[in-house]
Formats: structure tokens, C-alpha cells, sequence
């Protein structure tokens, strides 16, 4: 399905063609996906293959932090099996804020089994400072049931590059499940001032991949 992802991707990020910076990591990638992506690399698109990651994708978005180029604003995480959304992104321009150390926005989910889609949605729409995550959100996450999905992935959000540079942030690479929430919390908790945006940027599980395929589950 990576030509699907390709098409959905640089057809969504058109309207910012030459100030978004690409890179596709493949990991446990075979060589025919990675010849595809290899064929549109360009001046703002950048193409690794790092092998086989036997522990969850850490390793993968690690190496993707450490190649972006340092004239970046912001840096956003998409899976393969994850589409951004086209029109949103017209109007990313107006939610950025860049006087906030991370942006967290709204999403979508495709229920494949029940054939709809379901809109996910934040606790609210304001910048508020990391103590207002950290008593109030954090505590509703880690009991069940979670309502307040928006931790638990590191999608759907834009971390600041300085966020990401001056604390030194980085995926845990000896965990392969739960390493985005344990890196949103950490993000979370070096910030100064976190933005949430109504804005639906993305959509999860665009293209369904079988549990057995999914990095958290291979070992």
C-alpha cells in the first residue's frame, strides 16, 4: 500500500511544496518499497532504509530525528498506515503558533469492521501550560477507560525542533509498545506553553495493516 500513502501524502502537503522536509524511514521494508520511495526522493524529500528494527519503531523515528535539517520549525511523526488530510492542512498555517513548544491536534478513525469513520476529539481548544497536562490529563490517561486518546500517540501533533534539540528527546529504543506515550510525555513535560487545535489533521489506520504486521505487536 506505500503507493496509496505516497499519493495521499504529497497530495495533502501540495499547498507547502518546498517548506515541508520529508523523511521516509523504511524499517523491515522490502526492497520493492523502498525502490518506490526511493524514485521520488528530491531536494525536500529524503529516503532511508535502516534495515531491520526487531523492537517496535524507535529506532526508525530516532534516525528520522536525527537527519531532519536544522532550518526546521517544527516536527511531525505519520505511520504508514496513517493519512493526513488534505483540506486541514490548508489551514495549518493559522493554527501554528510559534511561541508554543508543542501543537496537539484533533484526528480521525477509520472503524473498518463497523464501516465509519469516528472524530477524535481534545479536552480543549487553548494553549495551557505543561502542569495543566500533566495533573489534569495525564491522571484521566493512565485510568481506565482513557478518555483522553490524544496521549497515547505522537501523531497528530507538531513538536517544536528547539523542544526536541535543547532536552535532547528521543523514542526509548528498548520498548516496542507504549514508546510514543512514554516520548509525548516527555515532550509534554519540557514544555512551556502546549497549543490545542480543533483542527482534524490526520486520519488513523487510513490503510489497514493485520495486527500481526504492526511494529508494537512483532515482538
Amino acid at each position: 500500500f506505500i503507493d496509496t500513502f505516497c499519493k495521499n501524502y504529497f497530495s495533502a502537503i501540495r499547498k507547502y511544496n518546498g517548506i515541508i522536509e520529508t523523511i521516509f524511514v523504511c524499517n523491515n521494508s522490502t526492497k520493492k518499497c523502498f525502490d518506490i520511495l526511493k524514485s521520488l526522493e528530491s531536494s525536500n524529500v529524503y529516503i532511508f532504509d535502516i534495515g531491520v528494527c526487531s523492537h517496535g519503531i524507535s529506532k526508525a523515528r530516532n534516525f528520522g530525528l536525527k537527519m531532519l535539517p536544522i532550518d526546521i520549525d517544527f516536527v511531525g511523526f505519520l505511520d504508514d498506515d496513517d493519512s493526513l488530510n488534505a483540506t486541514s492542512l490548508e489551514n495549518l498555517a493559522e493554527e501554528l503558533d510559534f511561541n508554543t513548544d508543542l501543537v496537539c491536534f484533533s484526528w480521525s478513525v477509520v472503524d473498518h469492521e463497523r464501516g465509519y469513520t469516528i472524530q477524535k476529539k481534545l479536552p480543549r481548544s487553548s494553549i495551557v501550560n505543561s502542569a495543566v497536562v500533566m495533573n489534569e490529563d495525564l491522571p484521566r490517561y493512565l485510568n481506565l477507560p482513557r478518555d483522553v486518546p490524544y496521549l497515547g500517540y505522537c501523531w497528530a501533533k507538531l513538536y517544536s525542533k528547539k523542544l526536541i534539540v535543547n532536552n535532547k528527546l528521543s523514542f526509548n529504543n528498548s520498548i516496542s509498545t507504549f514508546e510514543d506515550v512514554l516520548f509525548l510525555m516527555n515532550a509534554a513535560a519540557a514544555s512551556n506553553k502546549i497549543k490545542f487545535s480543533a483542527l482534524n489533521i490526520m486520519t488513523q489506520n487510513h490503510i489497514c495493516k493485520p495486527a500481526a504486521q504492526k511494529a508494537s505487536f512483532g515482538h
